[in-house]
């Protein structure tokens, strides 16, 4: 029979308003019953149509993609959402959690590696988190730095006081006397150069 408002025409997948003899396919207002009869037909047309979203799909821009991505998003409920994070969580790549050497090794080999930084990289180190804190400012550390140079303490630290020997090596850097290094009065540096090229030339 001839189509009426409630039907699709196959051909140009709009709801007709006069009667079309290539109607086949019901409107989702009919009853379920009716839907099971179109059951083939309806798989048809989707893959059909599905196949023509792929060839569309490729040939669109960037911008057009991202468009037609939002407003599928937009529409999707609660269980297609979770649905779509199940496949997308495994495809996600997801950057590598940096590891602190600090909380792998034992503590007497981290001692060690901080033992080879000087001091100005010790301070640095400090700032990083609280346990390497704990860890640059230890005894053992700065000990080995302050007998190095003939720094003793006046008498031996207390076993709970761990920071002796870094306040120490602070002290006896605060007395010394540092004077950068100066040229003599009246030459200049490039002057002194130019000199000893031309007696070399000579």
């Amino acid at each position: 029979k001839g189509g009426v408002i409630d039907r699709v025409c196959v051909k140009c997948a709009r709801i007709p308003r006069v009667k079309c003899p290539l109607l086949l396919l019901p409107c989702v207002k009919r009853a379920h019953g009716l839907q099971k009869n179109y059951a083939p037909v309806n798989e048809k047309i989707f893959e059909e149509r599905m196949a023509l979203i792929k060839k569309w799909y490729s040939a669109w821009s960037e911008s057009q993609r991202w468009t037609l991505i939002q407003f599928a998003l937009e529409r999707l409920s609660d269980n297609q959402l979770v649905f779509i994070h199940g496949l997308l969580h495994p495809l996600v790549p997801r950057p590598r959690p940096l590891l602190d050497p600090t909380a792998v090794l034992p503590r007497c080999l981290s001692l060690l590696v901080f033992s080879y930084l000087d001091p100005r990289s010790l301070c640095r180190a400090a700032q990083v988190s609280w346990y390497w804190n704990y860890l640059t400012e230890e005894n053992v550390i700065w000990k080995r730095k302050c007998l190095r140079r003939g720094w003793f303490l006046p008498e031996p630290p207390l076993l709970c006081d761990c920071k002796a020997w870094k306040r120490h090596y602070v002290d006896c850097v605060r007395q010394l006397h540092w004077k950068p290094p100066q040229s003599p009065v009246g030459v200049s540096p490039l002057a002194s150069d130019e000199e000893e090229e031309e007696e070399d030339t000579h």
